[in-house]
């Protein structure tokens, strides 16, 4: 059979993206070596931060809030499992008052984001389990929260099924080739021809791209990252509990550190700078309580999060797929204008793999897209 598209990575952006294709009238193949939701990639966890003031840079906001809006109509979507998808309990973001990092302001202005400035004395009144030093910045974003990742997937995981995607899951990817304006992928013994190649294959991307578009030169680094979850001093109330707890991103005088208000299963603390190199085959997914990196997680968290235990009760490993400046990397092949990579998302780009699913679908159909990708084009490697 001829495919429109292939997607390769049927993940974050992977689900998405073969989702919209499909319900844009394309004939979509979907390939993975794992099946959908799994702990193997970088998209396992339960939780990932939607934050609309955006550190990065302005340039992002327009995509946050064009994915936000779609993570609520994707919890209002009747097909599939009836789940949570975005909880609106905004984000906290605390800076030093010698930040390098601070673009909030720019984002807040260039787009009239609702939002509040606090002291650090207000922020502790508001939040009693949140230590902010004296001087620190504290900014409050309402419209931010939290995107339960594994459910959006098994969300869309249903919606592509729907949709008439076809998947074929669990093998390995054993060739790729072009030909005259098209593409065949063979996949666990199979060839599969299309017109469109997507590469949407997260922390394996490196080596794909390693193998068969040497050529194309984008410098992606996979690290290995840990997370932890904190349980919370016994008291007549949880002031971590979600309904009074943010999301947070705090940067301290050794790093700059993210997590999660309690939903149950305590409060989830993780580093967002650092992180050692690693290959996912071969990726060490332990994390040991008393290790260097557990000790970090919890240095933080007995400073900045007093009102838990300091005792972390689970942890677990994933992988950020970096590029140099910390940007994604979303366009097309600069010699086949039918191939379209979407990586690199660094960490930080979870929140929007709803949009991303636009995004790239417009680029496979109509070549551009309604948002201002030049911040991840490829080409600025070169």
């Amino acid at each position: 059979m001829l495919y429109d598209t292939i997607v390769l990575g049927a993940g974050s952006m992977g689900l998405p993206t073969a989702y919209q294709l499909a319900l844009r009238g394309q004939k979509v193949l979907l390939l993975d070596q794992h099946d959908v939701p799994h702990v193997w990639g970088s998209h396992h966890g339960t939780t990932r931060m939607l934050r609309v003031a955006y550190t990065e840079g302005a340039s992002y906001v327009p995509m946050a809030q064009r994915a936000r809006k779609l993570w609520l109509e994707l919890e209002e979507n009747p097909v599939g499992p009836s789940e949570r998808i975005f909880s609106p309990v905004g984000v906290v973001s605390v800076l030093r008052p010698t930040s390098q990092n601070n673009e909030i302001e720019s984002s807040i202005k260039q787009y009239n984001i609702p939002h509040e400035r606090l002291s650090a004395d207000e922020a502790h009144k508001r939040w009693p389990g949140l230590f902010v030093p004296d001087g620190h910045i504290v900014y409050f974003d309402p419209q931010g929260g939290v995107v339960f990742s594994e459910a959006a997937l098994r969300k869309y995981k249903a919606l592509a099924q729907q949709a008439g995607v076809d998947f074929k899951v669990i093998g390995e990817l054993e060739d790729i080739s072009l030909q005259n304006h098209a593409v065949s992928v063979r996949f666990a013994g199979a060839t599969y021809a299309a017109e469109n190649l997507v590469i949407t294959t997260g922390a394996a991307t490196r080596n794909i791209l390693k193998q068969w578009f040497p050529e194309w030169g984008v410098p992606l680094q996979p690290l290995r990252k840990v997370v932890g979850w904190y349980g919370v001093k016994r008291s007549s109330n949880n002031p971590y509990a979600a309904e009074e707890f943010p999301a947070y991103s705090i940067e301290s005088d050794t790093g700059w550190y993210y997590g999660f208000p309690d939903f149950g299963d305590g409060v989830k603390v993780g580093r967002h700078d650092g992180g050692e190199p690693c290959d996912p085959a071969t990726l060490d997914r332990t994390i040991e309580v008393g290790s260097p990196e557990e000790l970090d997680l919890r240095k933080f968290v007995q400073h900045y999060l007093p009102q838990t235990t300091g005792s972390m009760s689970s942890g677990k490993v994933c992988m950020y797929n970096m590029t140099p400046d910390e940007h994604f990397v979303i366009d097309k092949h600069p010699q086949h204008s039918n191939i379209v990579l979407a990586s690199g998302f660094s960490g930080h780009g979870f929140k929007f793999a709803s949009v991303i699913g636009e995004i790239v679908s417009d680029l496979v159909i109509g070549g551009k897209s309604t948002f201002d990708l030049s911040l991840f084009r490829s080409n600025r490697f070169s």
